[in-house]
């Protein structure tokens, strides 16, 4: 399936909303706001290396496909990134549902990410956060953006948004943990 009937606006104007802070040549569209869950789930699932080759093939006919990551870790990519423990959809608050190609984005090209270890009697579990810095263009201003998406041992989770401008900065990097595995480009 293709996202083109599902850009907000013509897509040039879509893609020139969200800009990817220190790589002007990555952009991802915004969703139109008027979608059901169903179809913001479906236009991550094709955007980008998602929807290409057979990863888009496996995808389409499964639900499911191994996404090679910038480090060359293979992570699954469906719609479980969008459901909690109890199988239900958690697509996120309406307004920012029209961000989730940021969100597809993020993965396929991360500024950073991090890798925590986390040890537990009963089993163990490695995390990786992939990061991304954005320029999102809202109601004519532009907003510098972090985009967070985790992933441990019970799949995708944490997926954020938000202002850094917002938070304190002081705090956001204490409560950073682990080690950090690739860098390409950071604003913080």
């Amino acid at each position: 399936m293709g996202i083109t009937g599902l850009i907000a606006g013509n897509q040039s104007a879509a893609v020139a909303a969200v800009r990817k802070i220190g790589s002007p040549g990555l952009s991802a569209p915004i969703l139109r706001p008027d979608l059901d869950e169903q179809q913001y789930i479906d236009a991550f699932l094709s955007y980008g290396e998602f929807g290409k080759g057979r990863l888009g093939e496996d995808i389409a006919r499964q639900g499911w496909g191994i996404f090679t990551d910038v480090t060359g870790r293979r992570l699954v990519i469906s719609d479980a990134v969008f459901r909690d423990k109890a199988d239900n959809l958690k697509i996120g608050e309406k307004e920012r549902r029209r961000f989730v190609l940021l969100f597809a984005a993020t993965i396929q090209n991360p500024d950073k990410i991090y890798e925590t270890w986390y040890p537990n009697n009963r089993k163990d579990s490695l995390h990786r956060n992939y990061v991304a810095e954005w320029q999102v263009e809202v109601d004519g201003r532009e907003i510098n953006s972090l985009a967070v998406f985790e992933q441990g041992k019970d799949g995708w989770f944490g997926v954020t948004t938000f202002d850094p401008r917002e938070k304190n900065y002081a705090e956001l990097r204490a409560r950073r943990r682990g080690q950090r595995i690739r860098e390409v480009y950071s604003m913080y």
